[in-house]
């Protein structure tokens, strides 16, 4: 007998999964100030394997959900940006972040995928949630959806100008946290709205 799990039941697992380890790391002693740090700090720590998992989690996550969408009426933009997100999630847990400057060559290619995944989500979260297949398939909570993808959109910027904003990166940790809970909100709620 063989278990198969829909592709939209294995996006919300992974979801699920990744946001409560991010919850943990959180909550151990990693040393990283949630205020200043980037999320990534928790993959150099002595906890980094839970970061790695939820990179991992996260990734798979949204190749499944893409996979969940495939033979709906969403168009290939949408599935391309959440297979782009999801391969960087992937790909980011062989890359650990630097934690001092200069950059070295694996922290560079981290701070490239860490740039695709933030600006997939970015870009996919308003397209597929104002689209006509999120219309037909979600009326009821389509407002709701559209709201979490701007908000995901504008953390996602957000993060982007903080960083790059010597005045305001001391709050760097806060905007991709805000970042990340949106992503992780707006991402369960597609999976929780599509068939299981």
């Amino acid at each position: 007998m063989t278990l198969t799990i829909p592709p939209s039941s294995l996006a919300l697992i992974c979801f699920a999964f990744a946001a409560l380890l991010l919850v943990a790391l959180h909550l151990l002693p990693t040393g990283a100030d949630p205020v200043r740090h980037g999320v990534s700090e928790y993959g150099i720590g002595p906890f980094a394997s839970l970061y790695r998992a939820q990179a991992i989690a996260s990734g798979v996550g949204a190749i499944a959900l893409a996979d969940a969408l495939l033979g709906t009426s969403v168009d290939t933009g949408p599935l391309i940006c959440l297979v782009l997100f999801g391969a960087a999630r992937v790909l980011i847990a062989g890359f650990p972040t630097d934690r001092d400057l200069p950059m070295t060559r694996t922290g560079q290619i981290h701070a490239v995928l860490a740039a695709v995944a933030f600006l997939a989500l970015a870009v996919v979260a308003p397209w597929l949630s104002a689209s006509p297949f999120a219309a037909a398939a979600w009326p009821a909570a389509r407002v709701g959806v559209l709201g979490l993808a701007v908000v995901v959109t504008a953390t996602s910027l957000g993060s982007f100008a903080v960083a790059s904003l010597p005045a305001a990166v001391r709050a760097y940790g806060l905007a991709q946290r805000a970042f990340y809970l949106a992503g992780f909100a707006w991402l369960i709620a597609i999976a929780m709205l599509l068939p299981h």
